[in-house]
């Protein structure tokens, strides 16, 4: 699949029309049902989206810098009048009478929603093997896990069947599946795109993120869809993002390795492509300062401790009475919700949330939420004092590869398996997974200071043009 730039220079030259394009993509989709990237195909409403763009390009009127391309959203991302279900059966039917603020960005720039991605269902899960609706298949081999929790987004993706796709990352959810199918995958800092109308998972580690083939579309993307958003409390007061790509000096650059990657558990193939990237570092010429991440036994217990303490509180509104789905027999208002959410929720779901209630459901419980919450302080003012000597932090993305579909239910083992992910979540710092493949192998994660989201782009833009 072409670029951004590419896809509507294209159109405009009226090589193709906006209708005969994404009639194209909507027929790939088809013919890749099996890799079941998709909830929900937006087949009638993209192509009336498109014919309503040829006709705006006829007209003579102003084009959006997204004209006609086709962008895919995960299925936590409320669209209005499409159904949105979080691949979960509690939400099987449900569909948002509103639209998440960075759908309507996308759209006021002459986007097409093309469909609503697969995912573990409430984002929970690191494979997509947790999704109601079944699970994905890797791209660059069907029998593996694509990765999660936005495993459709990297799917469609990597399968031409979008130019761009939205996800969301609590704890590396992006990054994950980007790596695992030889991606480009950004966090962005916390705050720098809205949140609203993302259905919530963990409110202090989630953040929308972007997948794409280049660092340039990212950027395009993150400059639209991102700033400051009225609606989300938490987003950053910059109204307009403005980054220019290229503008860094290489020698001038400080970038933090790891002295030895022996005690992180990594696969021997993450570990000499990981060698293979430094090599590329020293190649850009910037100078390369080895880091110990003391820190680093403590990140999985105080994502787990916080992430599911805030998925408990989060998940409590999913009762059977307001919305979604409400079991048929009960007796009492207890069983209701018994039965509801027994029925409603798959077996991680219901594991996470349980957990997290165990964690804030009595006084001792409590302060081991309150001491996860120390911890997570510590290691904030450990990366900030990090960032005062380097400009960037590069390690590994995911440190084991993929494997096959339905060989692995150790949940810790798959969330152990993105503990370098976390470290941007828990720090609200801005990521990048870069593959160092084009099939399957393995990536590393280029970490910025928080808010150093255009330095941290235009780096890694230099960096993954001198690998392709």
């Amino acid at each position: 699949m072409r670029g951004i730039d590419e896809v509507r220079e294209m159109l405009i030259r009226g090589e193709k029309s906006v209708e005969t394009f994404i009639g194209e993509v909507l027929e790939r989709i088809e013919q890749n049902r099996d890799y079941n990237a998709y909830i929900t195909i937006n087949t009638e409403g993209a192509l009336e989206r498109a014919r309503q763009l040829d006709q705006k390009l006829s007209r003579g009127e102003e084009l959006g810098s997204l004209f006609g391309v086709p962008i895919s959203f995960k299925d936590n991302i409320m669209t209005e009048g499409i159904r949105t279900t979080c691949a979960s059966k509690m939400l099987e039917h449900f569909v948002p009478p509103f639209q998440a603020t960075v759908v309507e960005r996308a759209l006021a720039e002459d986007a097409v929603l093309i469909g609503k991605t697969n995912m573990d269902e409430f984002a929970m899960g690191g494979s997509s093997e947790t999704s109601y609706f079944g699970p994905s298949k890797n791209p660059l081999d069907p029998t593996l896990v694509p990765g999660g929790s936005s495993s459709g987004a990297a799917v469609s993706l990597k399968l031409g069947e979008s130019v761009v796709s939205i996800g969301s990352d609590t704890g590396g959810s992006v990054r994950q599946p980007a790596s695992y199918c030889s991606l480009l995958g950004f966090l962005p800092s916390y705050g720098m795109i809205s949140r609203h109308g993302v259905a919530s998972m963990s409110n202090t580690l989630d953040q929308v993120g972007i997948l794409a083939n280049s660092v340039v579309d990212i950027t395009k993307v993150f400059q639209i869809i991102g700033g400051n958003d009225p609606k989300d409390a938490t987003s950053v007061p910059i109204n307009q993002l403005t980054f220019n790509l290229g503008e860094l000096d290489p020698s001038k650059i400080k970038v933090g390795i790891l002295k030895d990657l022996s005690g992180y558990h990594c696969d021997p193939v993450v570990v000499k492509d990981y060698e293979r990237a430094i090599e590329r570092l020293r190649e850009l010429g910037v100078q390369l300062i080895e880091v110990e991440m003391d820190l680093y036994r403590y990140l999985s217990p105080t994502y787990s401790v916080v992430c599911t303490a805030e998925v408990g509180s989060n998940m409590s509104k999913y009762d059977g009475l307001r919305y979604g789905y409400q079991c048929e027999d009960y007796e009492g208002l207890d069983e209701l919700y018994e039965k509801t959410r027994a029925e409603g929720f798959r077996e991680e779901t219901q594991r996470r949330i349980a957990v997290g209630m165990f964690y804030l459901g009595s006084e001792y419980e409590v302060e081991l939420y309150r001491k996860a919450l120390k911890v997570r302080e510590k290691i904030r003012r450990w990366v900030q004092q990090l960032f005062t000597e380097l400009d960037f932090l590069m390690t590994p993305s995911a440190v084991r590869l993929p494997y096959p579909l339905g060989l692995d239910a150790d949940t810790l083992s798959t969330l152990s398996s993105g503990d370098f992910h976390v470290l941007a979540n828990l720090t609200g710092r801005c990521a990048i997974s870069v593959p160092m493949n084009e099939g399957i192998g393995g990536s590393v994660q280029i970490m910025a200071d928080r808010m150093d989201d255009g330095r941290l782009l235009s780096f890694a833009d230099a960096f993954y043009r001198g690998i392709k």
